[in-house]
């Protein structure tokens, strides 16, 4: 993925068509929604902007191969808020983002990364963070699920326990043992019927809603 300084008289619509790239693609690969209301406005002069590779060529649905929908709502959107391994949250931190055959590289200032692409086109994010310079190794990395609703509760509980660093695949029990204490939740371990608990669930499914600090109490003490 290539960059781009933005100056004067530029548009969203006319650096798409310098680069022969969709409108829609290079706005969601910079974190703007095609079909938002109001519609985004044109990148700031003298900010700089992703140039994405040609948008993939895959399958968004059943009976609709080998084509995108750049847009009329065909659109998922990522938020992700970066920690180190304290894990306290990070600021000015560079990162790295493979999704749907892209590859984006900045610098976010806040911690939050935003990834937006078409829906259907990409499972997971490949998420690298936290190097010191440009040419130096992220020491930081992981893979996360961009939807979590796929499938039964637990199924989503699994989802939502891996993308906030809890290796439930390896080891389910002990995955959401340390979740429960880590968070402060008065329960512990596993239903009777092995599922997660009811109150667990909830504070998982709020974290993923934006109700809750995902910040564990260990992160968040003085």
């Amino acid at each position: 993925m290539a960059s781009y300084q933005v100056v004067d008289g530029d548009t969203w619509d006319s650096i798409a068509q310098a680069f022969d790239t969709p409108t829609s693609w290079l706005m969601m690969n910079n974190g703007q929604d095609p079909d938002g209301d109001p519609p985004p406005s044109d990148p700031d002069v003298g900010s700089v902007i992703n140039i994405p590779d040609p948008p993939p060529s895959c399958s968004v649905a059943p009976g609709n191969t080998n084509s995108v929908d750049l847009g009329s709502g065909g659109m998922d959107t990522v938020r992700i808020r970066l920690h180190d391994d304290t894990p306290a949250p990070m600021q000015n931190v560079r990162y790295s983002a493979r999704f749907g055959g892209q590859n984006m590289n900045a610098v976010s200032e806040d911690g939050w990364v935003t990834i937006s692409f078409p829906s259907g086109i990409c499972a997971t994010v490949d998420l690298r963070w936290g190097a010191p310079d440009d040419d130096s190794d992220h020491p930081y990395q992981t893979v996360l699920v961009t939807d979590c609703t796929a499938g039964c509760s637990d199924d989503q509980a699994m989802a939502m326990l891996e993308n906030l660093g809890y290796l439930a695949t390896a080891n389910r029990l002990n995955a959401v043992t340390c979740f429960q204490r880590d968070y402060g939740l008065s329960e512990w371990g596993l239903a009777d019927d092995g599922t997660v608990p009811t109150a667990t669930m909830g504070a998982l499914k709020s974290i993923f809603t934006g109700e809750y600090d995902a910040s564990h109490r260990a992160a968040q003490r003085p």
